[in-house]
């Protein structure tokens, strides 16, 4: 059996998949599970080079024939397998997937999070995302770094803005929410307590609420996103 665990940048996706993997070493996964969080309380999970189904764990993988025919192949199979992905490719929509998903009371945190955990990244997605690269070009070049900073968030956010609202229509989901603030959610497998606090622990200073620079900035660019404010707008309320 193959579930595909999906979520987007920022929502606790590698230590989530790491818990479960913890307490379940029977089940295959595409990634090796871990405690162990960097400095900006990012999950270091790795890749599992051994599964056939590694290149999952990249950003917007090809599915092809050679994916499709695997996935295939392994579901006739008795092993149980869970899998890492970010795609959110057609070919998802028949497959047993859970899709962790995030109210906007935790959008402050889950935009922040992407910024702070890919912020190399996210600057090369710009064009993708059908922004105005102009600006982001500006103020790299004007070396405006902490400008910078809260345009990047403004446009981050008004992605996972953008995500709540379509992932209202997932059936089979993990809610953050719940995994933050209720130690006893019920995610459909039994999971490593330890991994989860530690993660809690590591990150609630960028919990909203919280009385640190960055996340009063997230909540305050947060809020006006979900207001509609352009970002001048926004930006007088930083100042």
């Amino acid at each position: 059996m193959i579930t595909f665990l999906r979520w987007r940048s920022g929502y606790g996706g590698d230590t989530i998949l790491s818990s479960i993997l913890s307490q379940n070493p029977d089940i295959k996964s595409n990634i090796v599970s871990t405690s162990t969080l960097d400095t900006n309380a990012k999950n270091l999970a790795f890749n599992n080079l051994s599964h056939p189904l590694v290149s999952l764990t990249r950003n917007n993988p090809k599915i092809d024939d050679e994916i499709t025919n695997t996935i295939e192949a392994l579901k006739l199979n008795d092993d149980r397998h869970l899998l890492k992905t970010h795609s959110y490719d057609t070919f998802f929509n028949t497959c047993d997937v859970i899709d962790i998903v995030s109210t906007n009371s935790l959008l402050p945190f889950t935009s922040l999070s992407c910024l702070r955990k890919t912020y190399t990244k996210i600057q090369g997605v710009y064009e993708d995302w059908g922004t105005d690269y102009s600006v982001v070009k500006f103020l790299k070049q004007a070396g405006d770094k902490k400008e910078l900073d809260r345009y990047m968030l403004y446009l981050v956010t008004q992605a996972q803005l953008s995500f709540n609202k379509t992932s209202k229509k997932f059936t089979n989901i993990i809610k953050l929410d719940d995994w933050v603030y209720n130690s006893k959610c019920h995610i459909g497998f039994t999971y490593d307590t330890e991994i989860r606090d530690k993660w809690i622990e590591a990150n609630t200073k960028f919990f909203p609420g919280s009385s640190h620079p960055d996340a009063i900035m997230s909540d305050i660019i947060s809020k006006g996103v979900i207001e509609g404010l352009s970002y001048s707008s926004i930006r007088k309320r930083l100042l």
